[in-house]
């Protein structure tokens, strides 16, 4: 068997899209990640499923599919890390600046 035919197997049997459906994503997307916009590098763009309703979203990079994978799975979550990482870059002068002035 054909590495395409391969290709096309896996991707109906645990996405439910064919190849030629894969590769017209691709090309929607401009045949880059569709989080980053980075193009691919070393291997091919991960196709990315919502997981409890098997809903194709789009196709992802290798490093934004690991950031989605696991508890990173809604937009809520997501929101919130994004509130975390937008918060105060160094709580550690916050609360050294607070002890000096209750000192």
């Amino acid at each position: 068997m054909s590495k395409e035919k391969d290709r096309d197997r896996y991707l109906r049997e645990h996405y439910g899209i064919t190849l030629d459906e894969y590769w017209r994503l691709f090309a929607l997307q401009g045949e880059v990640c569709a989080i980053c916009g980075a193009p691919p590098r070393h291997r091919a763009l991960s196709v990315d499923h919502d997981h409890h309703t098997q809903t194709v979203r789009g196709l992802l990079c290798y490093r934004c599919n690991r950031f989605l994978v696991g508890k990173w799975q809604t937009g809520e979550l997501l929101r919130l890390a994004a509130d975390y990482l937008d918060s105060d870059p160094d709580p550690i002068a916050e609360i050294r600046a607070q002890k000096e002035a209750g000192s």
